[in-house]
């Protein structure tokens, strides 16, 4: 989940132990720290490294609703009533879209891959002749945990350019209208986060 990050690596030990001595009568650190204490401290160093993001660059709050955006439309993924498929955890954009990109998007994608808040990886497949995606682009594993979502790559989600600048630049409204289009898709009749708490998601990530 670190992805090589000392730092992430090192706050996902630290919150395992304070929280194991805070639930645990005479816990020593030598002491092995239950999966479900670990599984807490976990989701609490995805929320803090989520908030994290608002303090990078000059862009940080624009980079944190980029994370926010894509971490709620892989949840609304997951919420799909079928689940034969493999969970949608990454996106790509073919090459075609990936030019076609105006000078603003382009500019948010190279900071949220200067800032790590997306990855950037040489695509495995190859969907046709016609509609080439030369990478993929994965939201930080130490993400995912706050998004219910698995930080290693399963099924990856294409986008075009119109969608990509949309989620990455667009209004709320825009990107609501998206999100609504693709839980139409998926078939998802509840939003996950229609409740002020759901899954550690607040609606004020939209503010």
């Amino acid at each position: 989940m670190s992805r090589g990050n000392l730092r992430h690596f090192i706050e996902l030990c630290h919150q395992a132990i304070v929280k194991a001595e805070d639930s645990l009568d005479d816990f020593s650190p030598a002491d092995p720290i239950p999966i479900d204490i670990q599984a807490k401290a976990t989701k609490y160093t995805s929320k803090l490294e989520l908030d994290k993001i608002a303090d990078l660059g000059a862009h940080g709050n624009l980079l944190k609703r980029i994370a926010l955006r894509f971490g709620i439309l892989f949840l609304n993924s997951q919420a799909r009533k079928s689940q034969s498929e493999p969970e949608v955890n990454h996106f790509s954009i073919p090459i075609s879209g990936l030019a076609s990109l105006d000078k603003e998007s382009r500019k948010l994608l190279n900071e949220c891959l200067v800032w790590s808040v997306l990855f950037e990886e040489a695509s495995t497949k190859v969907k046709s002749d016609t509609n080439i995606e030369s990478y993929d682009y994965i939201l930080h594993p130490v993400l995912s945990s706050h998004f219910g979502i698995s930080p290693t790559k399963r099924r990856k989600l294409s986008l075009s350019s119109t969608d990509f600048s949309t989620i990455i630049k667009g209004s709320d409204e825009d990107f609501k209208k998206l999100l609504n289009n693709f839980q139409k898709k998926w078939k998802v009749n509840e939003d996950p986060y229609n409740s002020e708490e759901k899954n550690g998601i607040q609606l004020s990530f939209y503010d």
